[in-house]
């Protein structure tokens, strides 16, 4: 496979998202910072989707399109995504969500200039189904967190309270380290090991616009494995963080230290997933 590459990658996985798709790309094509290429895997859409996309690419040769031939989940739409790009920064953009028109050229301007940081976000706007206000989320914490690479992994655990920090823009390099499985939550992890490869930069002058839907037609387990009536397995979520402490690169001293401290603080938070 011939991976696409570009210092900036905007990477967006999508499946009928012919309400809102339109207005992510429009939100693209707008920022004052041009620079960057659009990577679109389009997950067998069964509605309008890829067309308008297909109208999108044939008119900005910064947009490449791929169709799966089938739904493959959202999981694996991702990491087809992730296969197929080669960057220097990454971002994930929700189909749905859309960003303010400043918002590549301030996050690309600081994350370049200071290279010990993993993730450059901003502030999350919910809005509803018809672009309508619904609140603000609550983020600014995750850059407040200080101390060693690891206290700030364990630290996060408690911290985090919603992914969108995950959407925004990545160290590609920090990312691939991380582990990342079809699992529940998966978000969260990875930002905990974003934390571990560096700093969090919070930008309040830039937004990012997150779709809020009071009413899915599919479950969250169904849309991350584009398999009918799936349910989420969150002992694997549990599982998969541990396997993601494991693999950090500390000293065994560091980790016979640390080991006992990160699983009650797993545990503390998430331990009603196993019962």
């Amino acid at each position: 496979m011939i991976k696409i590459k570009s210092e900036i990658i905007i990477c967006i996985a999508c499946y009928n998202e012919e309400k809102w798709i339109e207005e992510a790309l429009k939100s693209l094509l707008s920022q004052s910072y041009k620079d960057f290429k659009i990577v679109i895997s389009d997950n067998y859409s069964t509605d309008n989707t890829f067309d308008i996309c297909k109208r999108y690419a044939n008119t900005d040769a910064r947009i490449y399109l791929h169709r799966n031939k089938s739904n493959i989940g959202s999981y694996g739409n991702g990491a087809k995504l992730l296969s197929m790009t080669d960057c220097e920064y990454l971002m994930i953009l929700g189909a749905h969500d859309y960003i303010s028109h400043n918002f590549i050229y301030n996050h690309y301007t600081f994350m370049k200039e200071n290279t010990d940081h993993s993730l450059s976000y901003s502030p999350t706007v919910f809005i509803d189904e018809n672009g309508h206000y619904v609140k603000k989320g609550n983020t600014k914490n995750l850059s407040l967190i200080k101390g060693k690479n690891i206290e700030k992994y364990i630290n996060s655990i408690n911290y985090v309270e919603e992914g969108t920090p995950i959407n925004q823009l990545i160290r590609r390099k920090c990312l691939d380290t991380a582990t990342i499985k079809k699992t529940h939550g998966c978000d969260l992890i990875i930002l905990s090991h974003l934390l571990f490869r560096g700093k969090f930069h919070y930008d309040e002058n830039s937004f990012y616009y997150r779709r809020h839907f009071y009413q899915r037609n599919s479950e969250y387990a169904e849309r991350l494995t584009g398999i009918k009536n799936s349910k989420p397995d969150k002992h694997l979520f549990i599982h998969t963080y541990i396997e993601d402490f494991l693999k950090l690169p500390i000293s065994a001293k560091e980790r016979a230290y640390w080991n006992p401290i990160f699983k009650k603080t797993l545990l503390q938070r998430f331990g009603h997933f196993l019962k």
